[in-house]
């Protein structure tokens, strides 16, 4: 059976308390679970404009945070979550020195450095 077929097991409380244990600054982040997506873990941005197909932009909320979408995945486990933290982090931290979002795969490769750090919840 499938472990991510029983939907999330962490709160976005749960999350944030997580992200702040493994050294994550949360504050920049607007933790907003967004359900039934069962094909990807997280989310902070909007990769391209469907009508331009032009590189997106971060998605913010009203106090300038970074909105930080967790699906079903991204709150399965604390690892699951630190490593999708890390990975949109990577995202971000690109973004912000180059205004184009990180590649696939080095935020991947930010997802798995962060694997041996990721304590039980």
């Amino acid at each position: 059976m499938d472990r991510y077929t029983d939907g999330p097991q962490l709160s976005i409380d749960d999350a944030y308390r997580l992200g702040h244990e493994h050294g994550i600054e949360m504050r920049q982040f607007k933790l907003i679970y967004a359900p039934g997506n069962e094909y990807d873990f997280g989310s902070v941005g909007r990769y391209f404009n469907p009508k331009t197909l032009e590189p997106g932009d971060m998605v913010r909320v009203a106090d300038g945070r970074i909105e930080l979408r967790l699906f079903d995945k991204g709150l399965r486990s604390p690892q699951d979550l630190i490593e999708t933290l890390s990975h949109e982090l990577n995202h971000v931290r690109e973004f912000y020195k180059s205004r184009v979002f990180s590649s696939e795969s080095a935020a991947e490769a930010a997802a798995e450095a962060a694997k041996p750090f990721i304590r039980p919840k």
